[in-house]
């Protein structure tokens, strides 16, 4: 007796789905949110009222996308500036050129492009580039 008892509990603590309805434009949204996020489980355990949920869910995540910068610094490495372009969602090597006291951007081939522009405002980049002497001596007097 004992023993089916036993077997029964593992039973009944067995993850189980549940079916959920929702409207087709907020399906649409999650799908596209799983896309974005990649997603591994893709089994999710909703609250009973989930569309509610997963409504306000999606509109906080849409409302933060508003709110991410468009450009972000990632690293230095080597010769190169590793930035984030969150417009078109690739990144993008900025090139420090010691000779020409300049900096080059791969990705739209310029010399004078927002990427650039960026790099020269970014604190680190900026630090960096005074310690290789890219900005001329400023004589005090």
């Amino acid at each position: 007796m004992r023993k089916k008892q036993n077997s029964l509990k593992k039973v009944a603590t067995k993850k189980v789905l549940d079916v959920v309805y929702l409207h087709v434009e907020n399906k649409r949204r999650l799908e596209s949110l799983h896309e974005e996020i990649q997603l591994a489980n893709a089994a999710i355990k909703f609250h009973p009222f989930a569309e509610s949920i997963i409504t306000d869910f999606l509109n906080m995540k849409e409302s933060q996308k508003k709110f991410t910068h468009p450009i972000e610094f990632k690293a230095i490495v080597d010769q190169h500036i590793v930035l984030m372009d969150n417009v078109s969602n690739k990144p993008v090597l900025v090139d420090m050129d010691d000779a020409k006291k300049l900096l080059h951007c791969d990705s739209c081939n310029l010399d004078n492009c927002h990427h650039v522009g960026f790099a020269y405002g970014n604190s680190t980049v900026c630090n960096i580039l005074m310690k290789k002497e890219f900005f001329p001596s400023r004589n005090v007097g």
